[in-house]
């Protein structure tokens, strides 16, 4: 096992074509692996607590990849999330999930 690379919240500026200019403050862990291999895993942990009764929990990660050795301008994959969070094409690939879920006093409901 290894440690990240990096690991802690990053504050930067995007311009989002539906949401236009705006200031963003994401979780980053940065990370590297070797070329030959299989089953990678990473794992963040963090509290996640209820703003008031009644909201959903919502939690997103986009896992973005360098897909091509080749690149102009050169970038890292967190450089190019936080200059163009929709535009992945030639270089970089990306993947995203969530983990959504309603808390309430019998447990949660699962939102698929």
């Amino acid at each position: 096992m290894a440690d990240y690379y990096s690991l802690g919240t990053q504050t930067y500026a995007s311009n989002s074509f539906f949401f236009g200019p705006q200031d963003n403050t994401d979780v980053f862990a940065t990370f590297s692996m070797p070329q030959q291999g299989s089953s990678y895993r990473g794992y963040i942990a963090y509290p996640i607590e209820e703003v008031q009764d009644g909201c959903i929990i919502s939690s997103w990660i986009n896992y973005v990849h360098q897909k091509s050795w080749v690149q102009y301008p050169v970038m890292t994959a967190m450089e190019n999330r936080m200059a163009n969070s929709w535009n992945y094409a030639g270089v970089f690939q990306a993947l995203e999930d969530a983990l959504q879920f309603y808390p309430s006093d019998e447990g949660i409901e699962m939102i698929s």
